[in-house]
């Protein structure tokens, strides 16, 4: 007989689930989230009480009521831990034992007995549980069957390639303990096939964890150099270039001498200071010494009309309508601000800090520009340890 269930979602909208007393809270996490287009893997369920539901539990045995609402709410990031017993078949060697490990929830099911038959985990002994093969009656003598792996889960049975490729929090199991039961099923496939089917769903996924952490090592390594030459625009020194980002130009390094200063262009042009000429230094030493000198300094004269000529450039109708990007961006922030964010531990607090002050100590020199009454302005370049006093 089938009921229903409503789960309730933190905009308070309600979605309602037909279930079947056989139905596990899992297939229904699953169907929510699927109606709203979210991750099921993000996500848990609670009662009106705020109790968490143990999503591996069928409906019947959960002890809800037809027409009970459910809270979809944020699942913590933190990975939980299972102590999962697995009974061994009498058909095996050892058979008829049972032997039990704790796995964290990440943990797929095709993993757990590849540990279990390495003698990673239970009690150590080597088992064959998932390259079984059978000798054919029908194919010749020399024909060995694939024994296909099945676990039986809370009345539940998974019994396909695909089904063991899932983890333990994709079958409701976050938390607690729980025993699983193993068989064998004779499905009438080579093992030779089998062997490849196996290394296309697994060796192919497993290959592709190191190559992707590989792949985002190298892309950190590449990026690191674009991240010291462009400023970052979150950090107090946003407007202060790196030095050696881009070319020193020869006034910057070598102090230069007294001279007459150029005259100031026209038509509010930039006018720099004409002195005299730098000459290359053959002392590096003399490029960190202080000078009392302030060179590079450029002149802006003030605008002639006593309008901004900001204001008197007509505006683009296009600037004022947002993109299609632009919206969805803005509704992906919406439904971020939704969702419960986890505060930042004392640890990853205290590597913001370190990252900043590492950030600062980089920085060598800054453009700081002064503006006078009468709207003309001069920039110059000065060095990070200069105070105010030197300005």
């Amino acid at each position: 007989m089938a009921s229903n269930v409503f789960v309730v979602d933190s905009s308070l909208k309600r979605t309602q689930i037909k279930v079947t007393p056989s139905t596990t809270l899992k297939e229904v996490l699953d169907q929510a989230c699927r109606n709203k287009k979210l991750k099921p893997e993000e996500f848990m369920l609670k009662t009106q009480n705020g109790k968490t539901v143990d999503l591996s539990q069928p409906f019947r045995l959960s002890g809800l009521t037809a027409g009970a609402k459910l809270q979809l709410t944020q699942a913590s990031r933190s990975t939980g831990v299972v102590n999962l017993a697995l009974q061994l078949p009498d058909s095996i060697e050892g058979g008829g034992r049972r032997v039990s490990d704790k796995f964290p929830s990440t943990t797929s099911l095709w993993l757990v007995l590849r540990k279990y038959e390495d003698g990673v985990a239970g009690s150590g002994q080597r088992l064959n549980l998932t390259q079984r093969g059978v000798p054919s009656s029908e194919s010749g003598a020399g024909r060995m069957m694939y024994e296909q792996p099945c676990l039986q889960i809370m009345g539940r049975t998974l019994e396909t390639f695909e089904d063991l490729q899932k983890t333990l929090a994709q079958v409701g199991l976050n938390s607690g303990s729980v025993m699983m039961r193993l068989s064998f099923k004779r499905g009438g496939q080579p093992l030779e096939e089998a062997m490849q089917e196996i290394s296309k769903y697994f060796v192919s996924a497993q290959s592709a964890e190191p190559a992707a952490s590989a792949a985002t090592s190298a892309q950190s390594t590449n990026d690191g150099p674009a991240d010291r030459s462009v400023p970052n625009a979150d950090a107090e020194n946003a407007a202060a270039p790196v030095e050696g980002a881009a070319g020193k130009e020869p006034n910057e390094d070598v102090p230069m001498t007294d001279g007459p200063t150029a005259p100031v262009v026209e038509n509010d042009v930039l006018a720099s200071s004409s002195e005299t000429p730098a000459q290359p230094s053959s002392e590096p030493q003399q490029q960190q010494q202080p000078s009392n000198t302030i060179n590079g300094i450029s002149v802006y004269r003030p605008p002639s009309s006593g309008t901004p000529a900001a204001a008197q450039m007509a505006d683009d109708p296009t600037g004022f309508e947002p993109s299609i990007d632009q919206a969805k961006a803005h509704q992906a922030a919406i439904a971020r601000n939704t969702r419960n964010q986890r505060l930042l531990s004392d640890k990853e607090l205290e590597e913001q800090e370190t990252a900043k002050r590492e950030r600062l100590t980089t920085v060598q020199s800054v453009q700081v520009r002064v503006r006078y009454p009468d709207q003309s302005m001069i920039e110059t370049t000065c060095a990070a340890s200069e105070t105010g006093a030197d300005l």
